[in-house]
């Protein structure tokens, strides 16, 4: 197994005010959060923000909308893998020796990569946050790789075929339909399409080389984040889908807690079965027949519903900041079950669009005020930037 948390180096440190000392001066390590762009670094930068840690937010985007939360002391950009093979990389470490931050938090795959790269070339007394190594967390996030993974641990999959052999048992009539074409490393369901029969599988097969089929399962979606350390499961929260943009593959954009013991206790079983460390993001199916889970995607790292877990009273974003610094993590928080989040900004304003229903928008923002949502009074300006973006990308494609 390759080595889940690097190796700790004495860590540069600030002293700040923190809300956790209750008004005392008491030193807290510093932190540069990678992937701005994505909801789970908003939420990361406003709880760890909101504790007094100071928090640098980088990106490859231009309008990383995370750095513009009111609880990041600062931004920045660095290029895209394109600008050239090295790039990146040196742009990256040379932020990082002006900031001298404790801890490099990625929040996404490309974050991530990043990391993997350099993790060999950062300054002395930076440390990346625990993560389960560059070849499981890209073996995790391959959908081909997954399912013998899960095998192999007793875990669950739907059943997947590369697609020339689903193309094959289809025409024998062993291959049911609908079935589902899956880019082996898709995102927040890009490129999933439903493939009603034989003839859309076959008119898909030239654009096959990275690409899966996998059996659909009639059912129910559930999800459950995760922090582990060497297998160890240290937090848990469980939750099922409520609405989802784009419909049926996209990423959640409302969710509820659910007690799920089941569910626990089968992530728990694959987290010590890989000896997994960090925080992971998984999501199942269960099916409607039967009852039976199916594992569907892990995500090495933070989920874009992590909110909902620290709205449940799991806090992995301050467990892991606890577990990277040296302290000791809270003891395993007990998730509240029935807590329900909209990522109001603008999942669910996406959702409502594309459903075409105006009953049912109005009575979502009748209600917006009562519910927990990722919207923040006090801290509105990244949804603005979140905004421009989008509309910048929609006008010209890009962002300036």
């Amino acid at each position: 197994m390759l080595s889940a948390i690097p190796q700790r180096y004495n860590c540069g440190f600030l002293v700040i005010r923190s809300k956790r000392s209750s008004g005392a001066n008491r030193v807290r390590p510093a932190v540069v959060l990678l992937d701005g762009q994505s909801r789970a670094a908003l939420a990361i930068v406003r709880q760890l923000g909101s504790q007094g840690i100071p928090v640098w937010v980088g990106s490859q985007e231009p309008l990383a909308f995370a750095g513009y939360s009111r609880h990041a002391v600062g931004r920045f950009r660095y290029p895209r893998d394109e600008s050239g093979p090295d790039e990146a990389r040196h742009r990256l470490i040379e932020r990082l020796r002006g900031y001298a931050p404790a801890v490099v938090m990625p929040t996404a795959d490309e974050g991530w990569r990043l990391c993997h790269a350099i993790v060999r070339e950062l300054p002395e007394g930076i440390t990346i946050a625990p993560n389960p190594g560059a070849a499981l967390f890209e073996a995790l996030h391959d959908k081909d790789s997954l399912a013998g993974i899960a095998r192999r641990c007793g875990v669950a999959t739907p059943r997947t075929w590369a697609p020339a052999e689903a193309a094959r048992l289809a025409r024998a009539g062993q291959l049911r339909f609908p079935a589902l074409w899956k880019p082996r490393r898709s995102f927040g369901g890009v490129g999933i399409e439903r493939v009603e029969d034989l003839q859309r599988l076959e008119a898909l097969l030239p654009g096959a080389s990275d690409a899966v089929v996998q059996e659909w399962i009639e059912g129910e979606d559930v999800s459950a984040t995760a922090l582990a350390e060497s297998g160890r499961t240290l937090a848990v929260a469980t939750y099922r889908v409520l609405r989802q943009h784009p419909a049926r593959y996209g990423p959640a954009v409302a969710a509820e807690t659910i007690a799920d013991e089941v569910l626990e206790h089968r992530i728990e079983h694959l987290l010590a079965s890989i000896e997994y460390s960090g925080v992971a993001n998984l999501d199942l199916r269960r099916e409607k027949e039967t009852g039976e889970l199916y594992l569907v995607d892990f995500n090495a790292r933070f989920g874009g519903t992590t909110e909902i877990a620290l709205e449940a009273g799991v806090d992995v974003v301050s467990m892991l900041y606890d577990l990277v610094t040296g302290e000791t993590p809270q003891s395993r928080p007990r998730m509240r079950a029935g807590v329900e989040f909209s990522w109001a900004f603008y999942g669910e304003i996406h959702h409502l669009a594309e459903q075409g229903s105006v009953r049912k928008a109005l009575a979502w923002a009748a209600r917006l005020r009562q519910s927990r949502t990722n919207g923040s009074w006090r801290d509105p300006l990244p949804h603005g930037v979140q905004l421009l973006s989008g509309a910048l990308r929609r006008q010209w494609g890009r962002v300036p």
